[in-house]
């Protein structure tokens, strides 16, 4: 009798544990999401490639500032952390600045709140107005910043009048090579930059199926849906180039 008694409060402490809610899909899918989204790139004039970075760097801390929030992992911004990175993502999108200063003031409010795991809900449902504005921004920025429709049919007709001009066949063909390599580049940063883009759409859709399910997130259907959500971006993040476009 006595060694049952003694055993009870460890089994019920197991089973407590049990049914305690876990965040880690959660956890996974925005380590997931804060992975795909901070990928460098230059592109543009300087003032816009300081905004895109600045709106990549906000989102992606964001997103670990969740996974951290899910873990029960304590947040370090006791003061507002995108105050510099607000201004530096105005250059390219006002509302991509206004999206990062919110989200700042709200990750400031978390951590002097000493929020943990099931203030996760929370937290989602506020932030999720300002991570669609930044995510259609950043996509909008890195798509405006990558236009190179003009340059790639310059240098196409460029090398095609160098060819014509050539009389040596060896090298007419030795040109010929360099406009197909040449061209393959450009045709490269563009795909890498249209699954980029496509990264970012899927965040946003990712962190609304997170903001819709935050009163079960952490039931079977909710799971179900998360974990694909972090399954198809994961698999889209790994056919984007880590550093492109080169």
């Amino acid at each position: 009798m006595n060694t049952g008694l003694r055993l009870l409060p460890a089994a019920f402490l197991a089973l407590s544990a049990c049914d305690a809610p876990d965040y880690t899909p959660v956890r996974d899918w925005a380590s997931t999401a804060s992975f795909a989204v901070d990928d460098r790139r230059m592109a543009g004039s300087p003032q816009a490639d300081a905004g895109i970075l600045a709106m990549q760097q906000a989102m992606s801390t964001y997103l670990l500032a969740i996974a951290t929030l899910a873990t029960d992992g304590v947040l370090p911004y006791r003061e507002d952390p995108f105050v510099q990175l607000a201004a530096q993502a105005r250059a390219s999108s006002e509302r991509g600045g206004a999206a990062v200063a919110a989200l700042g003031t709200l990750l400031r409010r978390a951590a002097r709140s000493n929020a943990q795991a099931p203030d996760l809900r929370d937290n989602i449902v506020a932030a999720d107005p300002h991570v669609q504005a930044l995510a259609q921004s950043l996509a909008s920025a890195v798509a405006g910043a990558g236009a190179e429709g003009a340059a790639r049919a310059d240098a196409a007709a460029g090398y095609a009048r160098l060819a014509a001009e050539t009389r040596d066949p060896v090298a007419r063909r030795l040109v010929q090579e360099r406009a197909a390599a040449r061209d393959a580049e450009f045709a490269a940063r563009e795909a890498a930059r249209d699954r980029y883009i496509d990264n970012v759409i899927r965040i946003g859709q990712g962190h609304a199926l997170l903001k819709a399910r935050a009163a079960t997130i952490t039931r079977d259907e909710a799971v179900q849906r998360i974990r694909a959500a972090q399954d198809e971006l994961r698999r889209n993040a790994e056919g984007v180039p880590r550093g492109w476009p080169g």
